[in-house]
């Protein structure tokens, strides 16, 4: 059974991140180099290129929904994956996930926080767990899974996974009319 409506995107930090990273590394490189021995200086320019090319590629992460209708979300070695059917029809209305006192995001289990680029694992302050991919500055939505579990996303990703989960239930239900 295919899907009718699939979603492939991937989630990259914003060019400032990135960038302000790589110029905070080229810093920390330098110095001491400069302070020891000044013959070495031509090292850091690549060096610096290396690790801003690898702080580009890794901070991104992977959404799609595959052939049974499972919505996954990667990004390095943290990983979510839940069926279409399993999330609430409808996310929450838009919030600061900085300062909500409900579906803030609290504290870090395992994954990625750097400004604009939050994905991992998380505590929300109403003591629930959820798993975020959000990369824009304070707002996001919230599907409800089950009792205790999350999925925060940017809105403009929770519209897409709204359009991908009714499609999946709709499909769903005309097959089980053509079976009957």
């Amino acid at each position: 059974m295919s899907n009718s409506y699939s979603i492939e995107r991937t989630i990259r930090a914003r060019g400032k991140t990135v960038v302000s990273i790589s110029l905070a590394s080229a810093l920390a490189l330098s110095v001491p180099v400069l302070i020891n021995e000044l013959q070495f200086i031509f090292i850091v320019p690549p060096v610096a290129l290396a690790f801003a090319a690898m702080i580009a590629l890794a901070l991104r992460a992977d959404i799609w929904v595959d052939a049974r209708n499972r919505l996954h979300v990667r990004y390095l070695v943290y990983s979510f994956s839940t069926k279409l059917k399993h999330l609430q029809r409808a996310p929450t209305p838009k919030f600061d996930f900085r300062r909500d006192e409900e579906l803030g995001l609290a504290r870090m289990y395992q994954g990625t926080r750097v400004p604009s680029f939050r994905v991992g694992w998380f505590l929300l302050r109403n003591q629930s767990v959820a798993f975020a991919c959000v990369t824009r500055k304070r707002r996001a939505q919230a599907f409800k899974i089950r009792k205790g579990l999350y999925l925060v996303v940017d809105p403009a990703l929770a519209r897409q996974i709204q359009v991908a989960a009714n499609a999946a239930c709709s499909l769903k239900r005309k097959t089980r009319k053509n079976r009957a």
